[in-house]
């Protein structure tokens, strides 16, 4: 059974954002990031116990050729995507979103 998606704004952003800064390194880079995070969204989809958990019921899965992970978390019916992390920030700085995880 494949879940359905829901992505917290700010994850939307952050991946827009590096998008963008990828753009203004390469042509190709972005296209290339993009693809991977949607491989591995779709990863996530197909078996979302699969990967490991990264704080309370929150479980992070690492792009492999970007310093870039998917934070997200398995709920009943759906998974909610609540950050797109850059590996150097701050480990925690999207624990803030939590309160907008009421599903």
């Amino acid at each position: 059974m494949a879940f359905e998606v829901e992505t917290h704004p700010e994850a939307l952003e952050e991946l827009d954002e590096a998008l963008e800064w990828y753009n203004r390194k390469s042509s190709r880079a972005p296209d290339r990031m993009l693809r991977e995070h949607d491989e591995h969204v779709a990863a996530i989809r197909r078996i979302p116990e699969r990967f490991r958990f990264v704080y309370r019921e929150y479980r992070r899965l690492k792009l492999d050729r970007f310093p870039f992970a998917i934070i997200y978390r398995l709920r009943q019916e759906s998974i909610f995507i609540i950050a797109v992390m850059h590996e150097r920030r701050h480990p925690d700085y999207w624990k803030h979103r939590m309160d907008d995880d009421q599903a």
